[in-house]
C-alpha cells in the first residue's frame, strides 16, 4: 500500500522588524525597518550576509492593527507614519534617523491609532475669536436656523480670519459631516494648520484630503482610512474633507473620467449629505455654468461662500442683504483706530490702509462710453458673452495684460500676433470654452497661472516661426488643469519654463520644443 503524505500549509504571521548596523559609519543611528512573512532572524540574515555585515536586531512585532479587526499592514504604512512625525528617511530605501527605542514606541503607537498621530491638549492651542469674526460666526447662524439648503456669504477681506471662524461656526451649529471646495489647491495648508493648532484629533473632527500639498501631513488621513476608522468607532466622528475644484469635476461623477470622490456626489447608495459645504475662494472659477452642474450633484445642508472680491456674485444679487456678512479694510482700519480696551489690540500688527478716490475726467469718460478701436471697428465691452464660439484675434500687437484681465471670458480661440504679448497673473484663466491658443510675437511673457483651469484647450503653439531669437517666458503653472491639452508647439529661442507648467493637463500631452519633443516628466527635469 502506497504511503500518502500530506502537507499541511505553515501558518503566515506578518512581521515588521528594525535592526541597526554599528559598524557602518554613516548608519550610525539609523534603523532599518522592514516586512517580512518569514522568521524575522533569517530575513535580517539575508539582507546582511552578503556584505558580511554584523547587526543588531532592535525589535520584532506582529504587522497587525491592535484593535481587534485583525487587519494586516506592511512597512510602507508605518514608514509613513514615521514621516508623518517629522523622523528622517534615507530617500528610496528603508533607513530611518532614529534610535530602537523610540522607533519601537512608535510602532506600539501605530498599532494602536492606526497611524492617526494622538494630538495632546498642550499641542492643541485655546482661542477667542475677534468681535466681527465672531459677528460672522453669530450672523450665520442665525441665517443657518431660518433657512432650510440656504446659502451665505462672507465677503471679508483677506487675513479676517476665516478658517479659524468657519470651524468655530461647525461646531456651534453641530455639523458632522463637513466639504470645503475651492480652486485654488495651494491653500490647503492653512485649512490643515489651523486644522492642527485648533482643533486636533480630539475635537472628534478627523481631516481627509488626498490633495497633494497635504501629502505626508501628519494628520491627514484618506476616504479610504476615515471609512474603516468611523465603521470600528462606537463614537460618531466629524469629518472634515478638503478637495480642490479641479479633483472634483475631474471625478466622473461630475462629468470627468476618473472614477473617485464618490462619497461627494449624489450617488443614491454611496453619495452622503453634507452638513456644510463651505467654498473658498468663491470668486475664482467657481461662478461658471460648469461649476454650477458640479455643485449641483453635492446634497447638502447648507452652503457658506467664502470671498474677499465676490463682485459678480453682488452685481447677480445673488445674496439677500441678510444672507451676506460683510468686512471691509476700511472696518478694519477702524477697528484699530477705535481700540480702547484693556487686552493687547489684536489690529496693531495690521498695516496702516491709505484709501484714495479720484475723478474721472471727461475727456476719459467719453473715450470710455466709445468704446475700442480692434482693426478700425469700434467695440464696446470687447469680450464680455460674446458667447463660447467666439474667436478672438489680436494682429500685429504689442501688448500688455494685468493681472486676470479676460479671466473667465467665453471665446472658443485666441490669436495674437506682432512684437510683444507681456501677460500678468491668470490672464486667460477659468474661460473653459477656449480650444486654441497661437501667440506669434517677438517676446512672450506668460504669468503665472495665465491659462490655468482652462479645461477644453486642446492645442497651444506659441512663436512657431523660423525665427532663432525668441525670447519665450512661460511661468509657473501657466497651464496647470488644462485637462484636455494633448498638443504644444514651442519654436526656437530663448526659452525659460517655470515649475508645474503642464501638471494636471491630458495624460497623452505631446510637448514640441525646438523640434524636441518632451514629456511633463522631462520638462520638470531642466529643458
Amino acid at each position: 500500500m502506497s504511503r500518502i503524505n500530506i502537507q499541511t500549509t505553515s501558518r503566515i504571521i506578518p512581521m515588521i522588524y528594525a535592526y541597526s548596523t554599528p559598524e557602518v559609519p554613516k548608519r550610525d543611528g539609523w534603523v532599518k525597518i522592514g516586512y517580512t512573512e518569514q522568521d524575522v532572524d533569517k530575513r535580517i540574515k539575508q539582507q546582511t550576509h552578503t556584505a558580511g555585515l554584523k547587526y543588531n536586531k532592535e525589535w520584532q512585532g506582529t504587522a497587525i492593527f491592535d484593535d481587534g479587526s485583525g487587519e494586516v499592514f506592511h512597512d510602507t504604512d508605518f514608514h509613513a507614519y514615521l514621516s508623518k512625525l517629522g523622523i528622517e528617511r534615507e530617500e528610496g530605501h528603508e533607513w530611518f534617523h532614529i534610535n530602537g527605542i523610540l522607533s519601537k514606541g512608535h510602532f506600539r503607537d501605530f498599532k494602536e491609532n492606526r497611524g492617526i498621530p494622538d494630538s495632546s491638549s498642550s499641542e492643541v492651542i485655546s482661542y477667542i475669536l475677534r468681535d466681527e469674526q465672531n459677528k460672522a460666526v453669530e450672523q450665520t447662524i442665525e441665517y443657518f436656523k431660518g433657512n432650510e439648503a440656504g446659502e451665505f456669504l462672507w465677503n471679508a477681506k483677506p487675513r479676517f480670519g476665516k478658517t479659524l471662524s468657519v470651524y468655530d461656526f461647525c461646531k456651534r451649529i453641530d455639523a458632522h459631516n463637513i466639504l470645503i471646495v475651492t480652486n485654488r489647491p495651494a491653500i490647503a495648508n492653512s485649512w490643515y494648520s489651523d486644522y492642527e493648532r485648533f482643533l486636533g484629533k480630539e475635537s472628534g473632527y478627523l481631516f481627509v484630503s488626498s490633495t497633494d500639498s497635504l501629502k505626508g501631513k501628519k494628520y491627514v488621513i484618506t476616504r479610504e482610512e476615515y471609512s474603516k476608522i468611523a465603521s470600528r468607532s462606537d463614537d460618531i466622528l466629524g469629518c472634515i474633507e478638503f478637495v480642490s475644484l479641479q479633483d472634483l469635476k475631474g471625478s466622473i461623477y461630475f462629468g470627468g473620467q476618473h472614477d473617485k470622490l464618490v462619497e461627494i456626489s449624489d450617488d443614491p447608495k454611496r453619495g452622503q449629505t453634507w452638513d456644510v459645504l463651505i467654498i473658498d475662494e468663491a470668486h475664482e472659477g467657481v461662478d461658471t455654468y460648469k461649476t454650477d452642474v458640479a455643485f449641483d450633484h453635492i446634497k447638502r445642508k447648507f452652503t457658506l461662500h467664502l470671498s474677499g472680491t465676490p463682485f459678480k456674485a453682488l452685481a447677480n444679487d445673488k445674496f439677500s442683504e441678510k444672507a451676506i456678512f460683510n468686512w471691509t479694510y476700511a472696518d478694519e482700519q477702524k477697528a484699530k483706530e477705535n481700540w480702547d480696551k484693556e487686552a493687547e489690540n489684536p489690529y496693531s500688527n495690521l498695516p496702516k490702509l491709505n484709501l484714495f478716490t479720484y475723478q474721472m475726467s471727461e475727456i476719459v469718460k467719453e473715450e470710455l462710453e466709445q468704446g475700442i478701436e480692434i482693426q478700425g471697428e469700434t467695440e464696446e465691452y470687447a469680450f464680455y458673452s460674446c458667447g463660447d464660439s467666439a474667436k478672438v484675434e489680436m494682429t500685429n500687437c504689442s501688448l500688455t495684460f494685468d493681472d486676470r484681465t479676460f479671466q473667465y471670458s467665453s471665446f472658443e480661440s485666441l490669436t495674437i500676433t506682432g512684437s510683444k504679448v507681456d501677460m500678468g497673473d491668470s490672464v486667460f484663466s477659468s474661460c473653459e470654452d477656449l480650444t486654441t491658443v497661437n501667440i506669434d510675437c517677438d517676446l512672450v511673457i506668460l504669468g503665472e497661472y495665465a491659462f490655468y483651469g482652462c479645461e477644453d484647450i486642446k492645442s497651444v503653439t506659441i512663436c512657431e516661426n523660423a525665427k532663432s531669437d525668441n525670447e519665450i517666458k512661460i511661468d509657473d503653472r501657466a497651464f496647470q488643469y488644462c485637462k484636455r491639452l494633448e498638443t504644444v508647439n514651442v519654436g526656437n529661442g530663448n526659452i525659460e519654463i517655470g515649475e508645474a507648467v503642464f501638471s494636471g493637463c491630458a495624460d497623452n500631452l505631446a510637448i514640441i520644443i525646438a523640434g524636441e519633443k518632451y514629456t511633463e516628466e522631462t520638462i520638470k527635469a531642466g529643458l
